[in-house]
């Protein structure tokens, strides 16, 4: 089987339990991360066609304009297979507003990655401290809540769609078809609780809570003095369809 892990980031963020047996071919646009595949995650339609069974895009949907999504999933879908997926991971921009309004304040603590501590402001506009030091490909151009998320993969070719709320992260499956039974076991799918939906929709409110996902200390990418921005860093400031690197809960904030 193989991965394509989209916005994979460097070399030392391990991928998640249940793609450890598979191919995995990393992509992403900073060179310093060492890819597999160096290139922008919205040319994907540039690769050749049905050679990925899944794609693994972990808190990079929110960093994507709205009208941009079309392009970015239409790429997912051209590399995947005719029975394959893509999971995705995005924050919960819901919770982060419930929150603010029950504190009465956007400074209003979510949760707490390594020595970070995330806002929900963090949630909603981007980390702050990683905006500051790597500008505008760090910014949120998007949200989502449980049923923005199904509609939106729904809405661009995923008829069938799986989705969990684990708090502070939404987590979903976009299939192109139903996901045989040992697929299913093997994502977990029962113990992350996910709500099965199809093009009439469903409900996707509040399920059980997802398995955690592994923090990774908040630390410069290889090669980053802290002083400058590489090339790639600095002709992402410029475009806006750039998309940084991600990871998961605790690896892309």
């Amino acid at each position: 089987m193989r991965l394509l892990n989209i916005g994979a980031g460097p070399r030392g963020i391990p991928i998640l339990p249940h793609y450890h047996d598979w191919d995995v071919v990393r992509l992403d646009i900073e060179p310093t991360n060492e890819p597999d595949l160096l290139m922008d995650a919205m040319d994907l339609d540039t690769l050749p066609a049905g050679q990925f069974d899944a794609a693994y895009a972990s808190h990079l949907l929110e960093h994507i304009y709205v009208f941009d999504l079309a392009r970015f999933l239409a790429g997912v879908r051209h590399v995947l297979t005719a029975d394959g997926f893509a999971e995705f991971r995005v924050p919960n921009a819901l919770r982060a507003c419930r929150l603010a309004v029950e504190a009465n304040s956007l400074s209003a603590f979510c949760y707490k990655v390594t020595t970070a501590h995330v806002t929900a402001w963090d949630m909603l506009y981007g980390y702050l401290p990683y905006q500051e030091r790597y500008g505008e490909p760090m910014v949120h151009r998007n949200a989502f809540d449980p049923a923005r998320l199904v509609s939106t993969l729904e809405g661009h070719g995923f008829p069938l769609v799986y989705v969990a709320d684990a708090v502070w992260e939404l987590c979903a499956f976009g299939c192109k078809t139903d996901l045989p039974d040992e697929m299913k076991e093997r994502l977990m799918i029962d113990e992350r609780g996910a709500v099965h939906t199809d093009l009439r929709g469903a409900d996707v409110g509040t399920v059980r809570q997802l398995r955690p996902v592994a923090e990774l200390s908040l630390h410069h990418a290889p090669g980053d003095s802290g002083d400058s921005l590489s090339s790639a860093k600095a002709a992402a400031r410029r475009r806006s369809t750039q998309l940084p690197r991600a990871t998961g809960i605790g690896k892309r904030l």
